[in-house]
Order: C-alpha cells, then structure tokens, then sequence
C-alpha cells in the first residue's frame, strides 16, 4: 500500500491525481489516531482494574511486577519513567534528562531492558528504561523504591490516580493485545455480513457520519451508503459487489485501521483498499473506507 497522500491508481486509468480525496482520507487517519492517543475517554468500572496505592512517607507507590519479580514502584505524574540502579544491574552506560519530584536535572544513567512490566491486569513488554541512584527518593520515602512510573508508562497503562481513594484506575480487558483481538473479530464479522449481502445487519457496522471512497464516486453517509450497497446487489451498478477479505490490522486506543483485499465475482484481479474503524460503546463502526488499488502487490496474511 502506497504511504504517500498526493495520488494512487485506479486499475484501467492509469495514475490519476487525486490529492483532495486521498489526503482527506489521510487527513481523518491522522486525526482520528491523534484522537486516539490524547483524548481517550476513561474506561467503564466493568472495564478497568483498582490497583491499591501505599504510602512512602507523603509519596504514593504502587506494587507492580517486574519479569515477574515484585517491586515497588513510585508513582510520579510530573516525571519520565525510571528505575533504581541498585534494583537493576546490566545494561549500558548512557546521558539521559530525568524529571522527577525534586525537578530536572542531567546524569548518566544505565540503560536496562526490561521484558515485562505488570500494572494490575495490564503488561507493557520490551521496554528501555534508564536506572539512576535513587538514594534521595529512599531516604525521603523512608523505604525500598526499585523506580518511578511517570506519565509516559500511566499513558500506556491506560492509569488514572484517585490519590483521595488511594487507587491507581488501569483500562481493562479492552486495551492492548485483548483489544485489538476484539476489534479484529468484530470487524471480521463485519466484512462476512458484507459478503452474504445482508445489508441491514451490515447497517449495525457503519458510522451515520461514514464515508466511503471509490474511483468513480464517493458516498457520505451510512444511509446513502446502504441504498447503494442494496441497488448494487439489485444489478443496478456496472459489476457484481465484491468479496471482501481482511489482511494487516492496526490499532491505537478506540481508533482502528486495515487493508484488506477484495475481488469482484467473475475476475480474476484481486483489488486491495484500507478502511478506519472506531470504537463506540462494544461495536467497532466504519467511519471511512477507500477502495484505493484495483492490482495489488500481494498482502501478508495478517
């Protein structure tokens, strides 16, 4: 799939410039992963796991599992990520800036990778955290600290701290791998209600607000999309409606995208577009799907 957003091509019409449509489209990906990133909202209590919150003198910790080892873990929404050198032996010598409570500063610090990091029921893995002496955050604390969780690792936690409950709020079954194997299945049963034409309950998919890009037309809006669909399959369009497959799928918060092939019944090429999905509540809805490239290259089994 072309990465560019100035023009694609359309099998039987050469290269046709078409950067208004296509950047469009890259546009709502850009802004919808943007969205995705910076504006989540906050998980239902169904959908979420309270972490406790202990106290380090006036300092909140929270105890996290580290390869599988628990540690202790200062919570600090003001600072980067970080650990305790003496926690955490290895890794190679490099200059880092490092914010924390006591502010910022510049040192040299040893760069440790970590294969898994455990907040309550969420698992960061392959991660590269900078380890420093923390002797003044002990000795402050009165206790062991093995790091600091900052805003960046809460960020991909999906964690909120409710320092009146003494909790710390991580985004539940729905983020990372869980999430994404949801969204995939969902949107796979999606394509297969497109494929046996059944467009009602093909309806349940789409965004009221979707826009659907082709090389001879565009059509905006989940009911124009569907008295499309149902004259097509009518015979009223020039072929047959497509036979849709899902290949690579991405996601980023309540954001997902994906290519995927489709061949017209009674041709041999097989054509390839990318589509943008996003969550509403338990459904993944279509908000903007391009049927970009009539003769792929060959696509990778996702």
């Amino acid at each position: 799939m072309r990465r560019g957003c100035s023009c694609f091509t359309v099998a039987g019409m050469g290269r046709r410039t078409l950067g208004l449509r296509f950047a469009s489209l890259c546009a709502s990906l850009l802004l919808l992963a943007a969205a995705a990133a910076q504006a989540q909202q906050p998980p239902g209590r169904e959908d979420r796991d309270e972490v406790p919150l202990e106290r380090c003198d006036r300092l909140p910790v929270v105890r996290v599992l580290v390869d599988g080892v628990p540690r202790r873990f200062l919570v600090d929404t003001a600072a980067t990520s970080f650990l305790n050198q003496r926690s955490f032996g290895g890794g190679r010598r490099t200059d880092v800036d490092v914010t924390s409570w006591s502010g910022a500063t510049k040192t040299t610090a040893l760069e440790v990778n970590l294969r898994e990091l455990t907040l309550g029921n969420q698992t960061l893995r392959g991660l590269k955290l900078p380890a420093i002496e923390l002797g003044r955050i002990e000795k402050a604390c009165g206790g062991q600290v093995d790091g600091v969780i900052g805003v960046d690792l809460l960020e991909r936690f999906g964690a909120t701290i409710d320092l009146q409950k003494q909790v710390a709020f991580v985004a539940g079954s729905r983020t990372g791998r869980a999430q994404e194997q949801a969204a995939r299945e969902y949107v796979r049963s999606c394509l297969e209600r497109f494929n046996r034409a059944d467009w009602k309950s093909f309806g349940e998919c789409v965004d009221p607000e979707v826009v659907w890009l082709m090389h001879d037309r565009d059509v905006l809006g989940r009911e124009k999309l569907l008295e499309f669909l149902e004259a097509c399959g009518r015979g009223d369009c020039p072929h047959a409606l497509p036979q849709v497959a899902m290949q690579r799928f991405w996601v980023a918060g309540d954001v997902a995208w994906f290519e995927y092939t489709y061949r017209i019944p009674g041709m041999d090429e097989r054509s390839r577009g990318m589509a943008i999905v996003h969550r509403v509540a338990d459904r993944w809805l279509l908000v903007n799907e391009n049927n970009s490239e009539a003769q792929p290259r060959a696509l990778p089994a996702p």
